[in-house]
C-alpha cells in the first residue's frame, strides 16, 4: 500500500472514530430532542449555620430545604432533571461563608442561604462577577436591600422589628432603658435601629454590646444593672450567645422588662429554660404561615422524628428551593434568567405569598408583636 493510501485509510479511521464518539455522547448529553427533556442533575448549594450557636436555624432550614427537593424529585425534577441539594457548613462567620461560597461554585453557581447576615454581606459582592445567584433567608439587616442585582432576600428586613420595639417601649411609657446586643450586622442594625426610633423622644438610652462567642457579659449586665434602667432590649444573633445573657442575668439578679428579637422569641428551648426571666418579655416575630404549614410540620417529624425548632425557617427554605425550581423551569439557570423570572414571580407557599420588591426583599410581610406567657410565645 502505498503512503498516500495509508494517509487516506488513518483520516477514514479517524473521521469515523470521531463520528461514533459524537452520535454516543448526543445521546447522553444534556437534552433528549425527541421529548425535550433534559438529563443529569441540578445543584443547588446550601449555605447554613450547621455547627456552632445557630445551629438550629441551620438545620431547620436545610430539612426544610431538602423536603423540598425531595418533592421536586418525586415530582420528575425539573424538566427531567434531578435536582441535588449541597450543603456547606458557614458556622455564622463571614470568612467562612465565602470560603464554603467559592468552593461551591466548583459545582453550582445557584445557591441558597440561613441566617447570619454577615454571612450574605461577604458573598453578595462577588455574585455578578461569577454570575451566582445567592436567594437568602432568616436575614434581617438593611444592608442586603441591594446589594446586588443577583441578591434575593425571602425575609423581612429588620427595620420593621426595631420600629416595632421602639413604639412599644414609648407607648408604655419607660423612661430609661437599657441596650444590649451582639456585634453583628443584625444585632447593631437592631440596635441602631431601635435608639434611632427612640431619638428626640425623651427616653434615655443606655446601650453597650458584647462580642460573638463571648462566655462573659457579667461587665455589661452589671453596668445595665447599676444604671437602675426600668427596661431591657437584647439582641443576641444565636441561641448560644442568647443562653449566655440569659443565665448570667439571672446568676446577678438582673430582672428589668425585657424586649427580645426573634432568636430569642423563636426558641423554644429559650423559653422553657428561663421562664421566670422571660416571662412577660415582648418582642418580634416573623412568622408567615399557610393552610399548607401544618401538613408540612407534620411531614417534617414523621421524617425527623422531632418537632422543627424554627418552623417559618424551614417553611422558607422549602418555598425558596420550589422558587428556584419553578425559575429555572421557565428560563433556565443562569443567574440573569432566574433573577429576571424571580423579579415578577408571586409564589403561594409554605410561608404565605412570595414575592420580590424593587430592592429584591421579599415584599408584604413584616414581623408581629409578640409576648411569653408560661414559656410560650402569644400573640
Amino acid at each position: 500500500m502505498s503512503k498516500t493510501k495509508i494517509i487516506i485509510a488513518v483520516v477514514i479511521i479517524v473521521l469515523v472514530g470521531t463520528g461514533v464518539w459524537y452520535w454516543q455522547n448526543k445521546k447522553t448529553d444534556v437534552s433528549d430532542s425527541a421529548n425535550n427533556v433534559k438529563t443529569g442533575t441540578i445543584k443547588i448549594g446550601a449555605l447554613l449555620p450547621l455547627t456552632g450557636g445557630a445551629a438550629s436555624w441551620g438545620e431547620s432550614s436545610q430539612r426544610g430545604a431538602q423536603m423540598a427537593v425531595d418533592d421536586i424529585n418525586k415530582d420528575g425534577g425539573i424538566n427531567g432533571q434531578q435536582v441535588e441539594l449541597i450543603s456547606q457548613d458557614h458556622a455564622c462567620d463571614p470568612k467562612t461563608a465565602l470560603s464554603a461560597y467559592q468552593q461551591s461554585l466548583l459545582q453550582t453557581k445557584t445557591f441558597i442561604s440561613s441566617s447570619c447576615s454577615g454571612t450574605v454581606l461577604s458573598i453578595a459582592p462577588n455574585l455578578e462577577r461569577d454570575n451566582a445567584l445567592l436567594l437568602a433567608t432568616v436575614v434581617g439587616s438593611v444592608k442586603i436591600s441591594s446589594a446586588s442585582s443577583y441578591l434575593f432576600r425571602n425575609w423581612t428586613v429588620e427595620t420593621n422589628q426595631a420600629n416595632l420595639i421602639g413604639a412599644e417601649i414609648k407607648k408604655l411609657g419607660y423612661k430609661k432603658i437599657g441596650i444590649l446586643n451582639e456585634q453583628t450586622d443584625f444585632g447593631k442594625g437592631l440596635a441602631t435601629g431601635v435608639e434611632n426610633y427612640l431619638k428626640d423622644s425623651g427616653v434615655e438610652i443606655i446601650a453597650d454590646s458584647f462580642a460573638p462567642g463571648v462566655t462573659d457579659v457579667r461587665t455589661q449586665l452589671t453596668k445595665l444593672k447599676a444604671q437602675k434602667v426600668e427596661a431591657l432590649f437584647f439582641a443576641p444573633q444565636t441561641d448560644t450567645s442568647s443562653e449566655v445573657v440569659l443565665s448570667q442575668m439571672e446568676e446577678l439578679k438582673f430582672k428589668p422588662k425585657l424586649f427580645v428579637n426573634d432568636v430569642v422569641l423563636g426558641a423554644p428551648k429559650l423559653l422553657a429554660q428561663h421562664t421566670a426571666l422571660l416571662e412577660g418579655a415582648i418582642g418580634c416575630n416573623f412568622v408567615s404561615q399557610s393552610d399548607n404549614t401544618q401538613n408540612f410540620l407534620d411531614s417534617y417529624k414523621a421524617r425527623f422524628g422531632s418537632e422543627i425548632a424554627h418552623a417559618t425557617a424551614g417553611a422558607v427554605a422549602y418555598d425558596s428551593i420550589m422558587m428556584l425550581a419553578e425559575a429555572i423551569k421557565a428560563n433556565g439557570d443562569t443567574a440573569q434568567g432566574i433573577a429576571s423570572y424571580l423579579k415578577t414571580i408571586d409564589y403561594q407557599g409554605l410561608s404565605g405569598s412570595n414575592s420580590f420588591d424593587q430592592k429584591n426583599d421579599r415584599s408584604g410581610v413584616g414581623y408581629i408583636l409578640n409576648k411569653v406567657k408560661n414559656a410560650q410565645v402569644v400573640f
